[in-house]
């Protein structure tokens, strides 16, 4: 994600913080002016000395009160739901980082999460289209969606079964099971199927004589 998105996404974080404190400081400033306006009416007919003393709370300072314990309470209470929101997607990161064999890094969440994001708008995406498309359409796409997380899950067990393959075998030969060496066994696998293919076609097209002489 380059600077300029970080800083926008950033800008709506703080906005979307700003306006849910603000909402909540507005309640609490009419709650609590409320409060004091009512408890001043009582106050004033039915206690004699209220309405002779000059010790009134002032009514901004009722209102100010509200404001600020309201908006306090939300701007701590928006804080934790993000910490707690930042450590379940962290988790979440290294778990699939763990599955797929990586090192969960900043810099590999931070893919991760970007990669996230990018999948969730695609969803968005697609369901807008599909509500915007009709029911039959809609079908279409979630079967496609199912077929798509299928392989999804189909690749990622493969690609797991793959790399302890190439673990055990770079072990096997005294060496470490890097991201580069892992790449390397990876290509002589490939390089090896190819040859086997080649040769059993060679058989096939030979016919089954010369391939039982051979």
């Amino acid at each position: 994600m380059s600077s300029a998105a970080q800083r926008a996404k950033r800008r709506e974080e703080i906005d979307h913080a700003y306006g849910e404190v603000a909402r909540a400081a507005t309640w609490g400033a009419v709650k609590y002016g409320l409060f004091g306006a009512s408890l001043a009416t009582l106050a004033h007919f039915t206690w004699p000395t209220f309405r002779v003393t000059k010790a009134h709370v002032p009514a901004p300072a009722v209102v100010c009160t509200g404001l600020v314990f309201y908006a306090e309470d939300k701007l701590q209470t928006h804080e934790a739901a993000t910490r707690i929101k930042e450590g379940r997607l962290r988790r979440e990161a290294r778990i699939d980082l763990a599955r797929r064999g990586l090192v969960g890094t900043e810099t590999e969440i931070a893919k991760w999460k970007e990669e996230r994001e990018a999948r969730l708008r695609e969803e968005q995406a697609q369901a807008q289209a599909q509500n915007a498309a009709g029911p039959n359409t809609a079908g279409l796409v979630f079967y496609a969606e199912d077929k798509l997380q299928t392989h999804e899950a189909a690749t990622r067990i493969k690609e797991g079964r793959l790399r302890r393959e190439a673990r055990i075998d770079l072990a096997r030969r005294g060496l470490v099971g890097t991201e580069t060496e892992i790449a390397k066994w990876k290509e002589e696998r490939e390089a090896r199927l190819r040859e086997e293919q080649a040769q059993a076609q060679a058989q096939n097209a030979a016919g089954p004589n010369t391939a039982g002489s051979s």
